[in-house]
């Protein structure tokens, strides 16, 4: 059973890891209004992660927010390469189930 849910649980992240990476680089491909405007992906995870923040505060049972808030933890400890993001992604994944 724990197995079953183990898998469960890593194929739902890896979805949604696909849905927030073509997010991400639909939103990348087009060019930013002024150079001066140019973010990067940290700051742009940061803001995505600010956003879900937020979303929670107002409507905690909100499954969907949590999974994106998980995914954008996963993909913050990809980018930074800082494994402290994992253990919050794996916490707020876990909430969204």
């Amino acid at each position: 059973m724990i197995r079953v849910r183990a898998i469960v649980v890593g194929l739902f992240t890896a979805a949604l890891l696909v849905a927030v990476g073509g997010v991400v680089g639909a939103r990348s491909s087009t060019p930013p209004a002024a150079p001066a405007a140019q973010s990067t992906p940290v700051d742009r995870l940061a803001a995505a992660i600010d956003r879900a923040q937020q979303r929670l505060k107002t409507v905690p049972g909100d499954y969907v927010t949590w999974a994106t808030l998980g995914s954008a933890y996963v993909e913050r400890a990809r980018v930074t390469g800082d494994p402290g993001f994992y253990p919050r992604a794996e916490g707020a994944l876990r909430r969204s189930i």
